[in-house]
């Protein structure tokens, strides 16, 4: 083989490989959302500084917090709303 044809092999190679990965996240992700979405208990998951990153609609109603206001900035922790949880 010469070294065009090797190298496009292996870019064929590596396209294919990054397209099975990208096929297995999004199954993963959309396996992760009908299970977040479906689950009958609160899921939320939140960063270090105590923002909310995921909500699913169990958490939203117990919060009264959509999951858009946790990515804007929403704070679990925050004093205006724990006296609403507590």
């Amino acid at each position: 083989m010469k070294a065009r044809e090797l190298a496009e092999a292996s870019l064929t190679s590596a396209v294919h490989r990054e397209s099975q990965a990208s096929r297995k996240l999004l199954v993963s992700s959309l396996r992760l959302q009908g299970i977040v979405q479906s689950a009958m208990d609160a899921i939320l998951t939140v960063d270090e500084q105590q923002h909310v990153l995921l909500f699913n609609d169990v958490a939203e109603r117990m919060f009264g917090c959509s999951s858009q206001e946790g990515r804007d900035g929403y704070s679990i922790g925050s004093p205006s709303r724990r006296s609403d949880v507590e």
